[in-house]
């Protein structure tokens, strides 16, 4: 089990952390009610993680009939995520910096809501 990818998942929940925060503040849409929400499912994916790691440690003593990576998986979707929504920041931030090419498949990015 590569451990280091809990460093990557970490790495990329704080970036979106850091830019939430500053596209929020420089919108001046500030709300700690969102910030409260966004930090409990952050939390939830830091736990996902960590169950992960157990699932995984307990397969060598545990039987569970299969036999898959599940920590890989969790952080690699816990990334993708985390990307998608760094990137819609960074168009909150400077809506220059994202191409239209990829602004098309962020809604947020495109005035919709979803």
């Amino acid at each position: 089990m590569e451990y280091i990818a809990v460093v990557f998942v970490l790495f990329f929940v704080l970036l979106d952390l850091v830019t939430g925060t500053l596209a929020a503040l420089g919108a001046h849409e500030w709300n700690s009610s969102v910030m409260r929400q966004g930090l409990l499912h952050k939390t939830g994916s830091l736990l996902c993680v960590a169950f992960g790691v157990l699932v995984e440690m307990a397969s060598k003593f545990v039987d569970f009939g299969v036999n898959i990576p599940i920590f890989t998986a969790i952080c690699t979707y816990i990334c993708l995520m985390e990307c998608g929504s760094i990137i819609e920041n960074l168009g909150k931030i400077n809506p220059e910096i994202v191409p239209d090419k990829i602004k098309q498949y962020f809604g947020k990015l495109n005035g919709k809501d979803v």
